[in-house]
């Protein structure tokens, strides 16, 4: 028999569709979610709970609503706060010499102080946001800004959970992991930088 391999529902995997999408860019580089717009895919992170299980279905499906009702109500909230590198200078091409300007510094310790005040929380209304890990690409001016803002966070005599801050990552750097709609008709340097950035943020986030 024929080895049929089975395609994933999700992602970029037109790989043998020819011509353009919209006249965009190659239908190829279609990124396709997980489930029709705008349904919403539950698993995204791929930590859903399973089913409670029980011999009736109907009792099994009641028990998972209850429990995800619990969940919502008094479960854990993941924080994600996406941080861009401050003002850098952009005369240079080689990554290296493309420091943070004084503006770049100033904004990467401002920035570093309000994050240092949410993990210690800010007042009784508002208090400490868990924060348990700084992660960084490997791009100059994105570890010289993750730099100031550790440093600026002001966590010596906290007395809670250590901020760890993670070594550099390229595969965080910048790229280009997909088209986006509305924009005109992809240029091929533009296609090209996509077949060759999308499998390495891809691989950033999973």
């Amino acid at each position: 028999n024929e080895d049929k391999t089975t395609k994933p529902k999700w992602g970029m995997w037109g790989e043998e569709e020819d011509g353009l999408f919209h006249g965009l860019f190659p239908r190829r580089q279609l990124w396709r979610p997980h489930l029709e717009y705008p349904l919403w895919h539950a698993d995204w992170d791929g930590r859903q709970p399973i089913p409670v299980m029980s011999v009736d279905k109907d009792e099994s499906a009641r028990l998972t609503a209850q429990r995800d009702r619990q969940i919502r109500k008094d479960g854990v909230t993941k924080h994600i706060i996406l941080i861009r590198h401050g003002q850098y200078d952009e005369t240079h091409k080689e990554d290296e010499k493309r420091l943070l300007t004084p503006l770049g510094r100033e904004q990467a310790a401002m920035t570093g102080k309000r994050l240092g005040q949410m993990i210690r929380g800010v007042n009784e209304e508002f208090g400490p946001c868990k924060v348990k890990v700084v992660r960084v690409s490997n791009l100059a001016r994105a570890k010289e800004t993750a730099d100031i803002i550790y440093d600026n966070m002001d966590l010596g005599n906290f007395d809670g959970e250590m901020v760890e801050m993670a070594d550099p990552d390229p595969l965080l750097n910048e790229g280009r992991p997909c088209h986006h709609v509305p924009g005109g008709k992809a240029r091929p340097s533009v296609v090209e930088r996509t077949d060759e950035h999308h499998p390495r943020i891809e691989e950033a986030f999973n």
